[in-house]
């Protein structure tokens, strides 16, 4: 099932085994090549140490931005019609209505925000900051959502802005 659902102009975003694999597939295929280049160089212990190196570098950073938006957005199910947001979380519900926010912050990589292609493994993690009148945020994270367009189409007329980050934690604002 994928991610994003439409049903009579409802969008619902949820955890799925296809975002997931949208977001790490890229890691999945680096540590593949990673693991038969080691199989074909025998192990070689200088090539061990510099393919560690490469993969530390690389793909643990975007692993913790993966379990970080994981444990954010575990449970959640969100649903956006013309006039609300419903947040549902362990069997609770939690109604926002679309004109209390006030701002929508989109949090994405410098290259991936100019539509560029994802030079490092992390770069395929971003989050949206939705901003209410109370100051409350929902959160949004590049697990909830494959088609970044079709959602900030949702919300037109509501001030956006777009913050470029290299490493897209949600601690950092």
């Amino acid at each position: 099932m994928d991610g994003i659902q439409e049903n009579n102009k409802k969008m619902r975003l949820k955890l799925s085994i296809k975002n997931h694999l949208n977001v790490l597939k890229s890691k999945i295929l680096a540590t593949l090549i990673l693991f038969f280049i080691f199989l074909i160089l025998n192990f070689d212990t200088d090539f061990i140490i510099i393919g560690s190196l490469f993969f530390l570098i690389t793909i643990v950073p975007a692993i913790y931005l993966h379990f970080e938006y994981f444990t954010k957005n575990y449970g959640c199910e969100i649903e956006i019609s013309d006039q609300n947001i419903i947040i549902i979380r362990k069997n609770q519900k939690i109604i926002f209505i679309k004109s209390d926010i006030t701002k929508i912050i989109l949090y994405k990589s410098a290259n991936m925000s100019t539509g560029g292609l994802p030079l490092y493994s992390l770069e395929q993690y971003y989050y949206i900051r939705l901003v209410l009148k109370s100051n409350e945020e929902i959160i949004i994270s590049s697990l909830l959502i494959n088609d970044l367009n079709c959602f900030l189409s949702e919300f037109k007329g509501i001030e956006f802005e777009r913050k470029k980050r290299f490493f897209c934690s949600l601690n950092w604002k």
